[in-house]
């Protein structure tokens, strides 16, 4: 899944900073990377359950400037994938979500 997005003045907050929602039906038996990757800010990604609890973070792991997460739900259901910023900044991004093959989860 590849999804355009853009952090703008009047995009809504999360956690204190402008942020874009992305709403995404994830399954537990499934280990996803979903990346944030922006050359117009230092990318930012949460992961938040149905409630707004926050269930992983990234700043870097990406490379430069670009949010990388590996993750594996602890149920099937609606995540919120939180496109944002660390800093300051805005402009045009991307989100990646993919699914990790059996032989890439068995590497460090």
């Amino acid at each position: 899944m590849r999804l355009e997005g853009k952090l703008a003045k009047d995009s809504p907050e999360v956690m204190g900073k402008p942020a874009q929602i992305h709403q995404v039906k994830l399954s537990p038996d499934k280990t996803y990377v979903i990346d944030l990757e922006s050359s117009d800010f230092d990318a930012y990604l949460r992961i938040l359950d149905s409630a707004g609890k926050q269930l992983a973070k990234d700043d870097d792991s990406g490379g430069g400037h670009n949010a990388r997460i590996r993750f594996t739900p602890p149920k099937e259901g609606n995540y919120q994938v939180v496109a944002t910023r660390f800093g300051f900044g805005e402009g045009n991004y991307l989100l990646k979500i993919g699914v990790l093959r059996l032989s890439e989860e068995k590497q460090p």
